[in-house]
């Protein structure tokens, strides 16, 4: 008697687009949500030496350890980058930057990692806890005198 009300009760429910199947008692399923933020860093990567702009540098948003990469993008031919991404809130943002393209942008440049404070631009409701920003970031490269031109 019990299975046929079991097998009535899964029949009803995936007809309303529920599953039961595999369950052996019939119970709501919980799940959790998990808070997050979006996130914009715009800013631009210069010659430490010169102050010239760098193009082909590899702006990423990191972890603080730098293992999971979040956002990343190359810069122009100004030296300028945008990160666009979504993760949990933070009111600060590690990133990094590394020279890609070796000496094609007029030399071979360190690699540069940095914290930086974010703003929160715009209130969130419920689990999105609203946006977070921060403009006109520089980072100054320094060249890389171990590099072997």
């Amino acid at each position: 008697m019990r299975n046929l009300f079991l097998w009535i009760c899964r029949s009803l429910l995936s007809m309303l687009g529920i599953s039961a199947v595999g369950c052996d008692i019939i119970s709501p399923r919980v799940e959790y949500g998990s808070p997050y933020a979006d996130f914009e860093v715009k800013g631009k990567v210069e010659d430490a030496l010169r102050s010239l702009p760098l193009q082909g540098i590899k702006i990423s948003a990191t972890d603080e350890s730098g293992e999971m990469t979040y956002a990343s993008a190359t810069t122009d031919p100004e030296g300028r980058f945008e990160l666009l991404w979504s993760d949990f809130p933070s009111e600060t943002a590690t990133l990094r930057a590394e020279d890609i393209d070796g000496p094609d942008n007029g030399g071979a440049f360190a690699s540069l990692t940095i914290n930086v404070p974010l703003e929160q631009t715009g209130e969130g409701d419920g689990w999105y806890q609203g946006s977070y920003s921060a403009a006109d970031v520089i980072f100054s490269l320094n060249e890389d005198l171990n590099s072997e031109q």
